[in-house]
């Protein structure tokens, strides 16, 4: 059993981590989840079936590789108060029989995904280079970074994968200073569980409330810099429901009792 962090304000319904939990975790559960989740609209094009035998049940919740490297973790970035995790991360084996990973990042009210950190630290005495230094500035001498300052490995991973964030996108300034930071961490995660071996593909979504779109800026600048490429995908949690609702499957009471506390 891998040990679950739980968020400091997630005694609460509305809370983003327990919505994540009340979504996933039924379907996860589901002997028909095989059936259901290849009907989710960004779902890695490759998954075959959950790997059962892999994480808890072939899920996680807040998940950072923490059964493959324990201590900092696989970006160097862990503790009790900080850290890149995935709210859920499904194990499955894809149509050649090939372990894989599949990371989520779930939002429900929110107005904007998490600001940097390094940002927005005390610590960081060079901010200026936030707000004036560009990405291919940064990417070529990370030590622009705070985050690379303090032993990240955020830009290490990203300079093995520059040729995946191509595209062309108007922000003063480093592009992950802001909405985007949360999205490029995930992503560093994924590519860096990747680099381990454990797994031949790890892709990251995000899952958001369909009436939220507040986060769509953010979601559409980050497939832009990625060129629409498929490390990324979104989706809403309606297209996890109507994954569902869509064919006679053993769950309409968790989908009735889901619809009448979060479909507002």
């Amino acid at each position: 059993m891998i040990a679950y962090k739980l968020h400091k304000f997630a005694n609460h319904a509305v809370s983003s981590q327990t919505a994540c939990i009340n979504l996933f975790m039924p379907l996860l559960l589901s002997e028909d989840a095989d059936r259901i989740l290849p009907l989710i609209p960004g779902r890695p094009a490759d998954f075959c079936k959950i790997a059962r035998n892999k994480l808890f049940r072939g899920f996680c919740f807040e998940y950072w590789g923490q059964d493959i490297k324990q201590g900092t973790g696989v970006l160097n970035d862990h503790s009790s108060q900080a850290g890149t995790d995935a709210d859920v991360a499904i194990a499955y084996y894809d149509k050649e029989d090939k372990l894989c990973l599949w990371l989520i990042e779930h939002k429900l009210s929110e107005k904007e995904f998490t600001m940097c950190g390094a940002y927005k630290s005390k610590a960081n005495r060079n901010k200026h280079n936030c707000s004036q230094c560009d990405f291919m500035s940064i990417a070529k001498e990370p030590q622009k970074c705070h985050y690379h300052k303090i032993g990240y490995e955020y830009w290490n991973i990203l300079k093995k994968n520059m040729e995946r964030f191509q595209g062309l996108i108007e922000i003063e300034g480093c592009p992950f200073k802001n909405g985007l930071n949360l999205l490029w961490r995930n992503q560093m995660l994924a590519f860096a569980l990747q680099e381990t071996g454990e797994y031949h593909t790890v892709t990251f979504s995000v899952c958001h409330h369909a009436r939220n779109t507040m986060l769509d800026k953010s979601i559409n600048r980050y497939k832009a810099l990625t060129c629409g490429d498929r490390i990324f995908s979104s989706f809403t949690n309606y297209d996890v429901l109507n994954a569902v609702t869509t064919h006679d499957y053993d769950l309409p009471k968790w989908i009735q009792w889901y619809k009448e506390v979060y479909c507002f």
